[in-house]
């Protein structure tokens, strides 16, 4: 059974307090999403510390070796 046109519209319209709870919901993620600290980037070589093996195997690595962060143009869309 197929529930169409006017019926469904009003069977299924929201609430004012659905539709009110809805925006704050929104202003708060909003208002409190973009408060948060930036992340703050830990070089490679700070973790070779405590992590000598992995690191090693990350060193040799095509990853490590990318050129993202040597190149201004692939650096600037980081």
């Amino acid at each position: 059974m197929y529930i169409t046109g006017w019926s469904f519209y009003v069977k299924y319209q929201p609430t004012p307090n659905t539709t009110y709870w809805c925006i704050f919901q929104l202003f708060h993620w909003i208002c409190f999403s973009t408060s948060k600290k930036p992340l703050h980037h830990v070089s490679a070589k700070e973790c070779k510390n405590c992590h000598e093996d992995i690191y090693s195997q990350w060193k040799g690595s095509m990853h490590a070796n990318s050129t993202a962060l040597k190149d201004p143009i692939h650096g600037a869309f980081l």
